[in-house]
């Protein structure tokens, strides 16, 4: 356990380790207006869409390594990301207890999670990024980011992807996607 709580929440933001990748990920918190909160279940962080909160879990910040870290704030990133283009899915889960979650979800944040560490150029490899999720919810991530990567690859023309507002802007993600009618990567038709 931590031996100094923090009490005040206002002072969660200064308890996290110095770290660039951290600090990065902290200050896209902020460009998100999401706020950090103390979580009350233990060993669980939670994102809030209401809210627009991340709820640490606070012994963590001194016991758990900074991948784990950079890990579990891409992923509650990665919530806030997906409930802000996908309003529906914030609503599905409005009175849901945290564990009910959907594993879809689940996955979308995971998904989200990578790209954000992409686009901050976090240093974190997809293999290490797998091996930190828990194996059935790492093989469905895998299994889309890997579609992701196939239409990315494509030699084909692409058109922008827009990522979801972000203080009312919408930010031009470094990601691409095929046109409508040469989605057809890898089997499957993209959406």
């Amino acid at each position: 356990m931590a031996q100094n709580p923090i009490r005040d929440v206002s002072s969660l933001w200064d308890a996290f380790p110095g770290n660039v990748h951290i600090a990065a990920l902290l200050h896209r918190c902020q460009e998100m207006q999401v706020s950090l909160g103390i979580s009350l279940v233990p060993e669980q962080w939670l994102y809030h869409p209401k809210y627009r909160t991340i709820y640490v879990w606070e012994p963590d910040l001194q016991e758990q390594s900074l991948s784990f870290l950079v890990l579990i704030i891409a992923h509650e990133l990665g919530h806030a990301y997906d409930f802000d283009q996908h309003p529906v899915h914030a609503q599905l889960i409005k009175n849901m207890h945290w564990s009910k979650v959907p594993d879809f979800v689940e996955r979308e944040a995971f998904v989200n999670g990578f790209h954000i560490l992409k686009e901050l150029k976090i240093p974190f490899s997809m293999q290490h990024y797998l091996m930190m999720i828990d194996q059935q919810m790492a093989d469905q991530v895998r299994q889309q980011l890997e579609e992701e990567m196939c239409c990315l690859l494509s030699p084909r023309p692409a058109s922008a992807l827009t990522r979801p507002a972000v203080n009312g802007a919408h930010h031009k993600a470094k990601l691409r996607l095929l046109p409508q009618e040469q989605r057809a990567c890898c089997g499957e038709y993209h959406q």
